[in-house]
């Protein structure tokens, strides 16, 4: 994948992120950032430049109400 692709996938993950927040905030369910999102948001107030995916972690009563 080169740098362009890079950007634009990350754009579009930004993106699937916003919406999972909002739908999270929306049903009262807690999620956290996890591995390379994590990571990422702390070392390089972003994404790790070659991370590829969204990491998030949530604890089984709030994965329920997720599904």
């Amino acid at each position: 994948m080169n740098d362009q692709q890079l950007k634009l996938l990350h754009k579009k993950i930004l993106e699937i992120a916003l919406d999972f927040n909002v739908f999270c905030l929306k049903n009262n369910i807690t999620y956290y950032l996890m591995g390379g999102s994590a990571l990422g948001s702390m070392r390089h107030k972003g994404f790790i430049p070659w991370d590829d995916d969204f990491d998030v972690f949530m604890d089984s009563d709030n994965y329920f109400k997720f599904l």
